[in-house]
């Protein structure tokens, strides 16, 4: 279950180490425990030490919470399990570069946009660390899959172009203008690891805001690379935040071809 935010909310839950991990410290759940304004909050993440020390590291997240009243399955269950079978797949390997998968805590009002969200503390400590970043794969709201826009949804203009021109059953992969490199890197992997259509979005910070909408932001905010891949959320599925926002709303047979390839892309990029 999720934590979820409000006026009552409930702290975020603990499981245990992932099941059928080899016995090793490297493949155990750590927590990293924060205090917010409301509660103590946790973000989860599991790391595989690469074999290559000089070699940058990579890291995958997505947040569990979710919005208060709402069961979260698009936003942001659909990424938790993408990121969880990543994990699974990355557990088979001995990467060359070290891969830091992360569940943040915190992404949703209140605490977004402030130094309160999970993936605010995580970047943070990482650059505190000195530690060097290949880049950061936020994974945000991947299993709608609409067949077309709905005529009330909230998509800006360069959401609108890119369904006229590639339909609506895709995902997009959103950078700023600095990730630009990572962001190449990221999607020849990708067309190299499956079948599915990604569309790459570059876009200014200052002119677009709506492209710092998730947790990849965090990590732009310390100097480092970073890009979203998403369904679009809000701008493509009317569930967002509301109570509809439920397992059977989901295309789980495009959700589940899409966390193979991303799992295979990021075996390739861990090297």
């Amino acid at each position: 279950p999720a934590a979820r935010h409000g006026p009552r909310a409930e702290p975020a839950l603990r499981p245990p180490p992932l099941i059928g991990c080899p016995d090793s410290e490297l493949r155990k759940v750590l927590e990293h425990v924060f205090r917010t304004s409301l509660r103590e909050a946790v973000n989860l993440e599991v790391m595989l030490r690469g074999s290559h020390p000089n070699a940058r590291t990579l890291v995958v997240g997505a947040h569990y919470d979710t919005a208060f009243g709402t069961p979260g399955a698009d936003d942001n269950a659909s990424a938790v399990a993408i990121l969880l079978e990543v994990a699974r797949a990355l557990l088979r390997l001995q990467p060359k570069r070290t891969v830091r998968l992360v569940l943040y805590d915190c992404e949703e009002p209140p605490h977004f946009h402030t130094s309160e969200m999970g993936s605010q503390q995580h970047a943070h400590e990482l650059r505190a660390r000195g530690e060097r970043l290949m880049g950061m794969i936020c994974l945000e709201s991947l299993g709608y899959f609409p067949h077309r826009l709905s005529p009330d949804c909230l998509a800006p203009w360069y959401i609108r172009w890119l369904n006229r021109v590639a339909g609506s059953r895709n995902i997009v992969i959103v950078s700023d203008l600095r990730s630009i490199v990572f962001g190449l890197r990221v999607i020849w992997s990708l067309l190299r690891s499956g079948r599915f259509l990604f569309l790459p979005a570059a876009l200014p910070r200052r002119l677009v805001p709506a492209i710092e909408l998730s947790d990849h932001r965090s990590y732009w905010d310390e100097g480092y690379p970073a890009l979203m891949m998403t369904d679009t959320a809000f701008m493509r599925n009317p569930n967002y935040h509301q109570p509809t926002d439920r397992l059977a709303t989901l295309d789980l047979v495009r959700m589940t071809s899409l966390c193979q390839v991303i799992a295979r892309c990021v075996a390739r990029l861990a090297g």
